[in-house]
């Protein structure tokens, strides 16, 4: 077999290629017609293979002219014009990979050349030191239930059968609009199941594909119930016991969009009986409402010199250990609707999975551990609540990231000062304002501010005599000072408006301290 390559642009006619040394063989002609053109509408042309071709021509007279003489004055020039073609390419192509970076359309991408960027501090790989088949037996184990009374299982056995004989049995299909809101929702650049297909495959599907995916829907339960599973090493815990291990299922796409199509029959009545303290996984609440909750508390107590002790409670294996009978029973009594617990019930039964990797109970009368600085949900706290360790950690996250920044900030090769400012909001400012309504009034947060300044000193490449108030008009972002505040005005608001709020409607104790 012949296999000859040819490369045509657009204005020009093509012409088939003389094959030299013909033989008594299959012969392919395959090439590229180059289809990124401004004559097909595109903006720029795609000048890869002339720049091969150029290569090549220079690549050739160097040859040509080393194997007469090598020692020839030309000579020295010709590998002083290749090396110099090649430099000059490869600065091009760096170019256009940092001007090619944007946090707001093309994340991942961006980060994968922040990681790539920042090789000289990436760890080591790590090799498991456990065997898939450890891991997947250490996560059965955690998925056996504890109580195994015959008697408590007959009971939930029981009210469940109970109570679906008292639910509806009124048969609501999905409908299109469903299937398409739930589509919308899907996230892209996610790892695909056992089968391969991708949310992006999905989206490009076509109406009759569509209809027939609606139609799966609405008559085809228990499937997807394989999955593969890859665990990943926890940080800092010890790789030779298998527990250390997080396990990520990697579901099929189709089973992800089922689940938010029977979500949303799910969200219409699971609101009104979930308890008012739950904050995860719910529309209107986010992790600074419930730091927000937390910090209230202990102020009032302080108010009312009253201590205030707080326990946070990390179950292992917790998701894994949840009994699926209760679950199904709470569901059963909530929904009222036979359709979607039998649903339910069918995904959770008889599952199976499999672990893909590298290609202690606490006893009765157990002291509690006592940590001077706990941290909850990513916000160090402290006994006067003045987040000192928090700012701390806080100022070194940011001034790691602000050394990312300085490597997209160069003046030769760096990137454009559009994608840096917008690289410096996602990388540093980001960081630093996670939460920052609960701790922006300490004293400590000035802290962070310097370090924000010295991101915003980077991106628009200001001398350090720069004023700050001349450095925040040229990026065009607001001073740390004024974000906060905005942060915190918009938590404030919550809290007076917003009835999903923790705080809502909270009655505050008379102020005693200054």
């Amino acid at each position: 077999m012949i296999i000859t390559s040819v490369y045509k642009t657009p204005p020009t006619p093509f012409s088939w290629p003389h094959i030299t040394n013909p033989v008594n063989k299959p012969n392919f002609i395959i090439g590229d017609f180059n289809s990124h053109n401004t004559i097909w509408g595109y903006d720029s042309n795609d000048s890869d293979e002339e720049a091969v071709e150029e290569s090549k021509q220079i690549y050739d007279m160097y040859i040509a002219a080393y194997n007469v003489d090598p020692f020839r004055e030309e000579i020295i020039q010709l590998d002083e014009d290749l090396t110099t073609h090649l430099a000059d390419e490869r600065s091009e192509r760096w170019k256009e990979l940092i001007n090619s970076l944007d946090m707001t359309h093309n994340s991942k991408k961006t980060w994968a050349a922040i990681k790539r960027l920042n090789s000289e501090k990436n760890a080591k790989t790590r090799v498991a030191a456990v065997t898939p088949n450890q891991v997947a037996n250490q996560l059965l184990q955690n998925g056996k239930p504890a109580n195994k009374e015959k008697e408590n299982k007959k009971r939930l056995k029981g009210e469940i059968e109970q109570t679906m004989r008292d639910s509806s049995d009124q048969s609501e299909k999905f409908t299109p609009d469903e299937l398409n809101t739930a589509m919308m929702l899907m996230k892209t650049g996610k790892a695909g199941g056992l089968d391969g297909i991708t949310t992006e495959m999905i989206q490009h599907f076509g109406a009759k594909t569509m209809s027939w995916v609606l139609n799966l829907f609405n008559n085809s339960v228990g499937t997807w119930r394989k999955t593969k599973v890859v665990a990943l090493l926890k940080p800092g815990k010890d790789p030779k016991v298998p527990k250390s291990y997080r396990p990520i299922s990697l579901l099929c796409i189709f089973y992800k969009l089922y689940e938010r199509m029977i979500m949303a029959h799910m969200s219409l009545t699971e609101e009104e009986n979930l308890t008012p303290d739950q904050a995860g996984f719910r529309p209107g609440r986010s992790t600074c409402g419930q730091l927000l909750n937390l910090h209230q508390y202990i102020e009032d107590g302080f108010e009312e010199k009253q201590i205030t002790g707080t326990v946070f409670v990390d179950l292992t294996a917790a998701y894994d250990t949840v009994n699926h009978k209760i679950l199904l029973l709470k569901v059963a009594k909530m929904m009222k609707n036979k359709k979607i617990v039998s649903i339910i019930q069918t995904l959770f039964e008889n599952r199976r999975f499999f672990v893909e990797m590298d290609g202690r109970k606490s006893r009765n009368d157990q002291p509690l551990k006592y940590d001077e600085h706990p941290v909850y949900l990513g916000v160090t706290l402290d006994r006067t609540l003045s987040f000192s360790q928090h700012a701390m950690n806080v100022k070194a996250k940011v001034a790691a990231r602000s050394s990312l920044l300085r490597k997209l900030a160069n003046s030769t090769w760096g990137t454009d000062p559009k994608t840096l400012r917008t690289t410096a909001l996602a990388l540093s400012y980001s960081t630093a304002e996670y939460s920052s309504a609960v701790w922006t009034r300490s004293c400590h947060a000035k802290k962070v501010d310097a370090e924000l300044n010295n991101a915003c000193r980077i991106l628009t490449r200001q001398l350090r005599p720069t004023p700050l108030l001349l450095l925040y008009r040229t990026a065009e972002i607001a001073p740390p000072d004024i974000r906060m505040q905005t942060h915190g005005s918009t938590e404030k608001h919550k809290q007076e408006t917003d009835l999903r709020s923790p705080l809502f409607d909270h009655s505050y104790p008379r102020a005693r301290l200054k």
